[in-house]
């Protein structure tokens, strides 16, 4: 006779025997090149990133996250920037703080494996390869040239699928590149161009106006800026299906959706400047605002929804913050500061709080600037202050006019240099020098090697 009580307890603990998640995944986007002022999130004029009507653009995202207001980049680079969140250690610690250097730190996400996380990646910045060493850690990663961005999510979510129907961990990230030079996205995201006024914003044109800065008119300037936040609108479009793919996979597997089973991250590894200062468009000489001020948004089920940070943060915490959310023994989360601080290798610096930028060169050679491509001047100050309430852009400095917050910042950039366990840098070999002048990366490796002036060298 059958017996439906035996038969329902059997069920019960058939289902009690699948194995749950032992916590949330992890979901890491990040959009090469993206500049924050940019996005409607932070109070640009347009939205390239959409509105919050349709799921899964940045704008609906916000509303269901924690934003920061004040994130900034260690680097104006994406190595070293990228470098430090992977190790949770500063440029000049990790060692990269160059693309012509090897990460000589391990990476998080090695622990993340060992800890039984499935580990996947895709990159379409053809720099985060194996010669640096972003691969380390991650069971499947590739790297995907621009022309075939799109694959960066397609590879992921044949990958994430399996792996999130059996309720393994999981960590993905995915890094996509279409705001990097040139600025010439499809033709559909080309909204806000002018029809009759139509340019190239490729490494000619931006390099020409950078060694000829008169010749950026107004209008030149808009035109470009135009087409940029067009590679905005694209990536951002990508990051959105590539979330809302795996929000159905969650669904698919009977686990509900993404937001109730992982935390999720975007951010950028830094920003543009545009044409701020110096007729220079791209970023790799700046640690000005435009370049190193990024967003940062985290999702997820302990996050605040629609909560605001202002206090200074730095990429450099980003994943020992997250990853105590993901796994509560994780190592400790570092302390809260209310500095940050950027560097260039170790010839400029900048130091910030919540209102206050310093900018520093120590080095002799500061009527230059960094030498890379276009070889045009890019010079620093030998230290300049900017009030960035009144000047987020930081184009007017105050040094003279407020010498206590120059001298309090100063100081404060010699304490953070001093606690600096500088790593001797390891080169890379057999990187394209054709690569390299593509993506405007063509540098030397030289510098100064300069530690922050003291009070009482100044």
């Amino acid at each position: 006779m059958f017996n439906r009580v035996a038969f329902l307890c059997l069920l019960a603990l058939a289902g009690c025997s699948k194995s749950e998640p032992a916590g949330p995944d992890l979901i890491l986007v990040s959009i090469d090149t993206l500049r924050a002022d940019r996005l409607g999130i932070y109070g640009a004029d347009r939205s390239p990133e959409g509105g919050t009507e349709q799921p899964w653009t940045l704008p609906w995202l916000a509303e269901r996250g924690t934003v920061w207001d004040s994130c900034w980049a260690p680097a104006g680079k994406t190595v070293p920037s990228l470098g430090s969140v992977f190790t949770g250690l500063t440029p000049l610690e990790h060692g990269a703080t160059t693309h012509l250097f090897q990460l000589g730190a391990p990476s998080l996400v090695e622990d993340l494996r060992d800890r039984g996380f499935r580990t996947f990646g895709r990159a379409a910045n053809r720099l985060l390869g194996a010669q640096i060493g972003f691969q380390r850690g991650f069971e499947d990663y590739a790297i995907r040239p621009r022309e075939l961005e799109p694959l960066v999510s397609e590879e992921l979510l044949e990958l994430t699928g399996p792996v999130i129907k059996k309720g393994e961990r999981l960590f993905a990230w995915a890094h996509f590149m279409a705001p990097h030079q040139p600025y010439e996205p499809p033709a559909q995201f080309q909204k806000w161009s002018d029809p009759a006024h139509p340019i190239r914003a490729n490494n000619t044109l931006l390099n020409q106006i950078h060694r000829s800065p008169s010749e950026l008119t107004p209008g030149l300037r808009k035109d470009i800026r135009a087409l940029y936040d067009g590679e905005v609108a694209y990536a951002t479009s990508m990051l959105g299906n590539f979330l809302k793919n795996l929000d159905r996979q969650y669904r698919s597997a009977g686990r509900g959706g993404l937001l109730e089973n992982a935390v999720v991250v975007f951010f950028s590894d830094h920003g543009e400047e545009l044409g701020d200062r110096n007729g220079y468009f791209l970023h790799a000489k700046s640690l000005y605002s435009g370049v190193t001020q990024v967003p940062l948004l985290v999702l997820g089920p302990s996050w605040e929804a629609g909560a605001r940070i202002s206090e200074p943060f730095s990429l450099v915490h980003l994943l020992p913050t997250v990853l105590k959310d993901v796994e509560p023994e994780w190592l400790d989360v570092p302390t809260p500061s209310e500095f940050t601080v950027s560097t260039w290798m170790r010839d400029f610096y900048a130091i910030r709080d919540s209102r206050w930028t310093l900018i520093h060169s120590p080095s002799s050679e500061r009527g230059w600037g960094p030498k890379e491509p276009p070889q045009a001047p890019y010079p620093y100050p030998e230290i300049a202050l900017y009030d960035r309430q009144a000047d987020p852009l930081e184009l007017h400095d105050l040094a003279l006019a407020q010498p206590e917050q120059r001298d309090r910042l100063l100081q404060k950039l010699n304490e953070w240099f001093d606690s600096q366990e500088i790593r001797s840098p390891i080169p890379v070999g057999g990187l394209d020098p054709a690569l390299l002048e593509e993506l405007g990366y063509a540098e030397s490796a030289e510098s100064t090697a300069c530690r922050p002036r003291s009070l009482h060298g100044r």
